[in-house]
């Protein structure tokens, strides 16, 4: 099952980002969101134009107060537009060499299952989930026993929101002996949104333990902690905190969800030193700080906030169809 969340809307992104930052929760009545991760939160999200309606005189102070950290962000991003605005024509001229690919080694008998999932993948990158997934399926078939063959369908599936299927192969991918980090990461992404907490947690547990990188430690704790959301996440270890600026601003997130800093202060430890992927760290930070307005059970700014990830147009990013998954189990309906 694929879910119904392909359509994309991108419009009133400063509106969004001021909302995200700034604005006090606004109807109570659609603040009965649950933190639980289930696939049903039962809300009726108003249309964009109460999102750009809320932006009103009387905010003036707030947003006044806040513009600082918007132009600090968004200044930033924009000088690093030419990386992110030819994502799209990238990807689509990647999957036009898978398809030269494919083509050239089955004339000359060689397998092609490497070719067909690098396309699989591309083509969920676009949104074209059921021939992602299909000819994820079609490269698994060559090579039935690779565990990278498991993995790449794992990874369509995950992206393609069919968590059951995910997990499945990031299983199989597991006792294939594919390397496990990642898999135990997108296993504990898929068993969260199937609201398997406790599975998602023993996974994100074990990524934490295993990771020799900082910042997947405390990528892991941060997952840990959205599988957990009656208890205080963890502290992370100063050496961990402050090994480099991805582990700092992951540990910002951290001290977020345990009510240290604000989301505004995530937001601009995230944007410094990130150089080239500052688009794709935004995209994560604004997925959190989504995250974090739902566990207060602020709905409105947790939709302001995926909406302004899903601006940055990250379309190869897992948090671009994280925020857009979350968006639809809200029941927002892009225009």
């Amino acid at each position: 099952m694929i879910l119904p969340f392909l359509m994309r809307a991108r419009h009133g992104a400063l509106a969004a980002l001021l909302l995200c930052l700034t604005l006090p929760s606004l109807a109570q009545t659609h603040d009965a969101a649950a933190a639980s991760p289930s696939l049903s939160y039962a809300i009726d999200v108003s249309s964009s134009e109460s999102f750009d309606m809320a932006i009103s005189k009387s905010n003036k102070d707030i947003v006044g107060k806040a513009f600082g950290v918007t132009r600090s962000i968004e200044v930033g991003a924009r000088a690093l537009n030419m990386v992110t605005a030819g994502i799209e024509e990238r990807l689509r001229a990647a999957l036009i060499g898978t398809e030269r690919a494919i083509a050239d080694a089955e004339l000359e008998l060689h397998d092609s299952s490497d070719a067909r999932c690098e396309r699989a993948l591309l083509l969920g990158y676009l949104g074209r989930h059921r021939g992602a997934m299909a000819e994820a399926e079609r490269a698994a078939a060559l090579q039935p026993q690779s565990a990278a063959m498991a993995y790449c369908r794992a990874m369509v599936d995950l992206r393609a929101g069919a968590f059951s299927a995910a997990e499945r192969n990031y299983t199989r991918a597991i006792a294939l002996g594919v390397e496990p980090g990642g898999a135990y990461f997108g296993r504990g992404i898929s068993t969260f949104y199937q609201g398997h907490t406790a599975a998602a947690r023993s996974d994100f547990e074990h990524l934490g333990k295993k990771a020799g990188n900082p910042a997947w430690r405390l990528r892991a704790a941060v997952w840990h902690t959205l599988a957990t959301p009656d208890s205080a996440p963890p502290a992370p270890s100063g050496a961990d905190a402050e090994a480099d600026a991805e582990s700092r601003w992951l540990a910002a997130v951290l001290q977020m969800f345990a009510g240290q800093v604000t989301p505004e202060h995530m937001l601009g430890v995230a944007s410094r030193n990130a150089g080239l992927s500052l688009e794709a760290r935004l995209v994560e930070a604004y997925f959190y700080a989504g995250r974090y307005y739902l566990r207060k059970k602020e709905s409105y700014r947790a939709v302001a906030c995926w909406r302004q990830a899903l601006g940055k147009k990250v379309i190869n990013s897992t948090y671009d169809t994280l925020a857009l998954m979350e968006l639809a189990l809200l029941g927002y309906t892009p225009d």
